[in-house]
């Protein structure tokens, strides 16, 4: 699996590739992961990133982050207005 997903990785030219397992990655994916070896940013001199990363969905829902450069704040997309449910209504009548 490790194998593939590093082969997709650079077939697809990503910087970056992240394989979430149930179980605990064993040696040799480790292994296979770590000879993919790094993304390292133009923007960012200096730091380095795991081309390929492995996660538990047991690290994910403990709070583990993929590891890559935040570019953009968290919040990319436009807030939605706000609306009353009278405004909804009123807006069905209109309509």
């Amino acid at each position: 699996m490790v194998r593939v997903k590093s082969s997709a990785v650079e077939r697809e030219g990503a910087a970056l590739g992240v394989l979430v397992t149930l179980e605990s990655p064993t040696e040799p994916m480790r292994r296979e992961a770590l000879a993919a070896g790094f993304y390292e940013p133009s923007r960012f001199p200096g730091r380095r990133y795991p081309r390929l990363q492995l996660l538990t969905i047991a690290e994910l829902l403990a709070g583990t982050r993929v590891q890559y450069p935040q570019l953009a704040p968290v919040a990319t997309f436009k807030r939605a207005e706000r609306q009353t449910i009278r405004r909804v209504r009123q807006e069905r009548l209109e309509v």
